[in-house]
Formats: C-alpha cells, structure tokens, sequence
C-alpha cells in the first residue's frame, strides 16, 4: 500500500518556494517565512494572529483561482 499525501505550495515574491500538507500548515511556513528572524520574537498570540492572516490570504486567492 502507498499512500501519498497532497501538498500545497505557495512561491513568494522573491522566488522561495513554500509547501505545506494542510492550509494551516502552509499559513504558519508563509507566516514566519515574511517575518524572518524576527518571528520567535512575536508572542504566541501575535503569530496566532499573523497565521490567520496568512489563512485568509491563502484561502481568499484559492476562491479566486476556481471562479
């Protein structure tokens, strides 16, 4: 038996390219990729918030992709 998991992947403006097994996966790997280093400085609540944002944005552009 092979079971294969779907990934998702996100290219950001500068050309690094991002994949994620789940939306929250890949919301969290874009979330901290636009912070840098400055990311484990955030507080838990702040991060939690960037992710959301990320979620949004990602879930936004995959409606627009399928209209």
């Amino acid at each position: 038996m092979t079971i294969t998991a779907e990934h998702l992947t996100i290219t950001l403006e500068d050309g690094r390219e991002l994949t994620g097994r789940t939306p929250v996966e890949l919301a969290h790997k874009w979330a901290e990729a636009e912070h840098g280093d400055e990311w484990q400085q955030l507080s838990a609540a702040k991060q939690s918030i960037e992710i959301t944002a990320a979620l949004d944005a990602l879930n936004l552009a995959a409606q627009e992709h399928s209209e």
